[in-house]
């Protein structure tokens, strides 16, 4: 069973010995957090990343079959708050787990590739892929 407490002790650690090592500002201007979108798990919808804020981020892999993303074409139902409850049974146990965890932490904002690039704008998305790593390193911790 997941125990909650010893994964915030965990973070907590980490924030205190680690610092700016773990909480510096990784992601390059061409990405920069202007542009990141991220779920807002406590307005259920994807939005751009207020500056300075924390996120999470989710490591995992793509089911086999087909799952709903952000496109192009529904960018922006996606950024309406409420927009992920109405969707909730199209997304896959581990994102909306990992959604529901993020509000556990206290924490409001959760990256997910599939819902944070828009998966038919190959500009945008190529460029994202490239940068993955540093929203990775950047964010206050990813969960596997």
């Amino acid at each position: 069973k997941f125990n909650l407490s010893l994964a915030n002790y965990w973070l907590d650690l980490c924030e205190t010995y680690h610092g700016a090592r773990c909480n510096g500002d990784m992601l390059t201007s061409d990405l920069g957090p202007k542009d990141l979108l991220v779920i807002d798990v406590n307005q259920k919808c994807v939005t751009k990343l207020p500056k300075g804020a924390k996120y999470l981020a989710l490591s995992y892999c793509w089911p086999t079959r087909k799952m709903f993303s952000a496109l192009l074409s529904n960018l922006d139902e996606l950024s309406c708050p409420g927009a992920l409850g109405h969707r909730w049974s199209e997304l896959p146990p581990v994102i909306q787990d990992t959604i529901n965890l993020t509000s556990e932490f206290g924490e409001g904002y959760l990256w997910v590739d599939a819902l944070c690039i828009i998966q038919d704008d190959q500009e945008q998305k190529s460029t994202q892929i490239a940068q993955m790593d540093q929203v990775y390193a950047s964010a206050l911790m990813t969960i596997v």
